[in-house]
Parts: structure tokens; sequence; C-alpha cells
């Protein structure tokens, strides 16, 4: 056995006496496999190659596609066409007004801030905001809402604290603070009312 014989997927070779064997081999535990011969004619599945129909085959035989050619583009492609680039300038545009609105609601909430400090606000002297206290009806409504799911929360963990349910630190920290959130409730719905 002068040259390599050659070995297939499964690891069947041909010897140089054209017989067709498993070589023997050492298993994990060191214990041997012995060679053993293959019938003529079979073929382990391992082995068997996989069908291409000749379309498939001469597709795999070029090596790099033909360059594609423009072909001229119908009525109705380039009416398409231009729909869509209308589409996208509007949707440009509209981006563009979304920011100009913002920017006027920035201006106009600053001269409402303005104006707030030039007034003056039940008593408190020019120049001082109350950091507490919201500026218009819609935070207003906002704050009341979410004092008021504060308060629910924390009703809730003092029912669980009182059937004897252990309760976190955050959570004893909401029961705690719920009397403060009530009176600021309170003053909150007194000042949506005005």
């Amino acid at each position: 056995m002068s040259s390599e014989p050659s070995s297939t997927p499964s690891g069947i070779i041909t010897t140089e006496t054209d017989e067709r064997v498993i070589p023997s081999s050492r298993r994990a535990d060191g214990s041997v496999r012995r060679e053993r011969r293959v019938r003529a004619g079979y073929v382990p599945q391992e082995d068997v190659q996989v069908y291409q129909n000749r379309h498939i085959r001469r597709r795999q035989e070029v090596s790099a596609p033909p360059p594609k050619r423009e072909e001229p583009k119908t009525p109705a492609q380039r009416k398409n066409e231009k729909r869509r680039q209308k589409k996208k300038e509007a949707k440009e545009n509209e981006s563009t007004v979304g920011d100009r609105i913002e920017k006027n609601l920035d201006e106009i909430t600053e001269n409402l801030e303005a104006l707030n400090l030039r007034e003056g606000d039940d008593g408190q002297r020019r120049g001082e905001t109350s950091k507490n206290k919201p500026q218009t009806e819609i935070e207003i409504a906002r704050k009341i809402r979410a004092l008021e799911k504060k308060l629910m929360q924390a009703d809730k963990l003092k029912e669980k604290a009182d059937l004897g349910e252990t309760l976190l630190p955050e959570q004893q920290e909401k029961v705690n603070n719920s009397d403060s959130w009530r009176e600021e409730l309170d003053a909150l719905k007194k000042l949506s009312n005005k």
C-alpha cells in the first residue's frame, strides 16, 4: 500500500485489489474495531449523490450571471414611480410641519411662563415659580390622575399589610406617602375648580 487509498464520505476505501472496505479504527474506550468488507454494488446513504436536473447543473456551471439590461418602463410603472415620489415628498413636508408646530408650541409655553412670572401667582414674588405647581389645566388634570392612581395603589398595599403580608421598602414608602399625596390631590382639585 504505497499510495493512500481514496475514501468516500461514509469512510469506505477501495484497496489496491479493488476491494471496498471500512478500515479498522479505535473506539473511545480503547478497543479496536476490525476491518469490514463492503459488498460490491452497495452504496451507503452518505455516498448517494443528490439529484440535480440539467438546468440547475447548467446554472451552477456558469460562474457569473449575465449583466441585467435596463428595460424601458411601461407607462404604468412611470406613473407609479411618480406617485411614490409624491408620497415621499409629502411625508418629508409633514415632518417639517410637525417640527414647526412643535417650535410654535415651545414659543407659546415660554410666553405663558413669562406672563406668569410678570403677574405673580397667589401672592408670590415676581420671578419665582412653584416647582410642584403645574401651569396649565392639562398638566393639572394629568397630575390629578397620577395622584389618584398612586393613592389607589397605596390603599391596596395598606390592605395587604393589614392582612399580615410583609411589604417591600418601596411599597412601605408608598403607604407612608399616601397622606401627603391626599393633601396635594385636594389642593390640585381646588385649583382646577377655580
